[in-house]
């Protein structure tokens, strides 16, 4: 019976951790040694991958061993602040002359009240034109409030249906810094149906004064009916950045759409790219893991594209998941008049290896055979973090250019990296039940003769 238990095992062990299973392979790039690392997929390993759970998705060694992996979630980033409290601020207008563009140009003179808050306020600008020009917003924060990460505006809409602005941020009135990126507002009528974007956010700052203007210098606002300013009063996790993936239509057919994702993408959102301008339609998503899936239900929401200006006014990404489906289908009423793109929106897996054995370490992917066994990670490195401190982690690294190992062939089901070599395996253990079945029958003999 021992030499049929090492048959079993040596043919188990020849078929598991076999790098040759595998399409391509992905060479490790880190910077420094290190005990573990860990690695953000890119869109090029999804491609390769068969199985929805990422386990034909394997780590080697120099020596072609496998060393432990595992998709794991690592510690957030330390929190930030997020808005959670909108509040209605007042505000003084300020005319600005041709020639001052920014709050540096502003001469200003005030008044405060007891509390310190501005009561009167007047300003010139340093200018050498008097012609009338631009029209700003002036705020007062206070001296003591939470981060402002949001703003809120009411505004003519009819005058000027699109607003972009320039904020700038200040604490004396007299040196200014812009904040963020230029802020677009709108409010927007087509086919019976309304589209707005009265709040934008803003990165948090806590500078004492916020100045708006138009980020044209040769434009004036419109009249501004109300400003809320959004104040951070909570903690909460930094959020990772969006990664988006286009596909086109694969199938069509009258306000039909159907999709292939090119992976087994972790999906949380999508956003429909309309192909013409002036476009709208009610939409509904679904997805499906494979072709003989039923369809799921994931969203409905109203797609728009609307031309103001020479620029494009769409729809916000809406939330879908997680799934990690293949197949989408988007369906329109009323259809549309071309096909258009859908984007799914996802943050990536990060995957942990260990560093065993010697390096250089690649990632091999994509088979329809060869099935990872999930190493207990997560666990080891909370142990090595109360070892090494709450802030370590493992050591960053990136992916080569992939390599192709066996190719298209290893995703192909039944098919084996090395068929002779399984065949002599069997054979061997075929012959070694035969000879223990041989000494069995033997030792009956004996047995009787006796």
């Amino acid at each position: 019976m021992r030499v049929l238990s090492g048959l079993l095992l040596l043919s188990a062990g020849a078929l598991a951790g076999d790098r040759s299973e595998y399409a391509v392979e992905f060479p490790l790039r880190a910077t420094l040694d290190a005990p573990a690392y860990s690695v953000e997929l890119p869109v090029g390993v999804y491609r390769e991958l068969v199985d929805p759970a990422l386990r034909d998705l394997e780590a080697f060694n120099a020596a072609g061993e496998p060393v432990p992996l595992a998709v794991v979630e690592l510690p957030p980033p330390p929190p930030t602040t997020t808005a959670t409290r909108m509040v209605t601020t007042p505000f003084f207008r300020v005319a600005l002359r041709d020639g001052a563009a920014r709050g540096e140009d502003l001469a200003i003179s005030i008044e405060r009240a007891a509390d310190g808050s501005l009561r009167r306020l007047s300003a010139e600008t340093q200018a050498a034109s008097t012609t009338e020009g631009t029209v700003a917003l002036l705020f007062d924060a206070g001296e003591d409030h939470s981060p402002i990460v949001a703003l809120s505006l009411d505004w003519d809409a009819a005058a000027a249906p699109v607003l972009r602005l320039v904020a700038e941020a200040s604490d004396d009135l007299q040196r200014w810094q812009r904040v963020g990126e230029t802020l677009s507002f709108y409010q927007l009528e087509q086919d019976r149906r309304r589209f707005d974007r009265r709040r934008v956010e803003l990165p948090g700052w806590r500078a004492r004064y916020l100045l708006l203007r138009a980020a044209e210098a040769d434009r004036s606002l419109p009249e501004v009916r109300a400003v809320e300013l959004g104040y951070a009063a909570a903690q909460a996790p930094i959020e990772p950045v969006w990664q988006w993936q286009a596909v086109q239509a694969v199938k069509t057919d009258a306000g039909v759409y159907e999709f292939q994702s090119p992976g087994p993408l972790p999906v949380q959102r999508v956003m429909l790219d309309l192909a013409s301008r002036n476009s709208t339609a009610q939409i509904t998503v679904y997805s499906r893991a494979d072709a003989r899936a039923a369809w799921q239900w994931r969203a409905q929401f109203t797609a728009y594209r609307i031309g103001v200006n020479g620029q494009d006014i769409t729809h916000d990404p809406s939330g879908v998941g997680p799934t990690r489906d293949r197949h989408w289908r988007v369906t329109a009423s009323p259809p549309l008049d071309q096909a258009p793109a859908l984007r799914l929106g996802y943050r990536p897996d990060r995957v942990v290896l260990l560093a065993r054995g010697d390096a250089p370490y690649r990632l091999a992917a994509g088979s329809a055979r060869a099935r990872r066994d999930e190493a207990p990670l997560a666990a080891l490195l909370e142990q090595l973090r109360r070892q090494l401190g709450a802030d370590w982690q493992p050591t960053p690294a990136t992916l080569g250019e992939a390599r192709v190992i066996a190719g298209d062939k290893a995703r192909q089901p039944g098919w084996r990296a090395d068929q002779g070599k399984t065949l002599l395996l069997w054979g061997v253990l075929l012959a070694g039940v035969a000879i223990v079945g041989g000494m069995v029958l033997r030792l009956l003999r004996d047995a009787r003769g006796r």
